[in-house]
């Protein structure tokens, strides 16, 4: 499958690239969301949170990027959620992953300098492949994540059920 080259002006998501805003409400069921190149963000959330990402739906569902900063989340992707916030995401059956230095994943948000809160993950899977690649389920790198960022290759999720 061939993946469409985007740069950091134009990150990839279902609910929307750039967020400012809020977006609330988003359900992928079977659906993938992919980047390549360099500041490539991609979410099903938004690619890029500046605002609010609630009450996001993951339904075997995949996010992959690939290159440099080229951050993946299922709530949002990254590069910028300053003081933004990704709540409520849920990811079931589902994969986030990257592949480049500095591309962080996360089933809340990739790369997080907001507040990622109430996030949930059930047979899903988180991985990162490159130098300075973080992974994690609330957030892949960041401050104030209420989740639990890890450092480096891969964190599977546990099934809660």
């Amino acid at each position: 499958m061939s993946k469409p080259r985007v740069n950091w002006q134009t990150p990839a998501s279902g609910g929307g690239g750039r967020i400012e805003g809020t977006v609330a409400n988003t359900t992928a069921l079977n659906s993938s969301v992919e980047t390549s190149g360099t500041s490539a963000s991609a979410g099903i959330g938004a690619g890029r949170v500046y605002g609010t990402v609630d009450k996001t739906t993951a339904v075997n569902s995949h996010v992959t990027t690939e290159g440099e900063y080229a951050y993946a989340g299922i709530g949002g992707g990254g590069g910028g959620i300053n003081g933004g916030t990704v709540a409520h995401t849920t990811a079931v059956n589902s994969h986030v992953t990257t592949e480049g230095e500095f591309a962080f994943a996360g089933i809340g948000g990739g790369e997080v300098y907001g507040t990622v809160n109430k996030t949930t993950a059930v047979n899903s899977h988180v991985k990162t492949e490159g130098d300075r690649s973080h992974a994690g389920i609330g957030g892949g790198v960041g401050i104030q994540s209420n989740g639990c960022p890890h450092h480096g290759g891969e964190q599977p999720c546990h099934n809660r059920g």
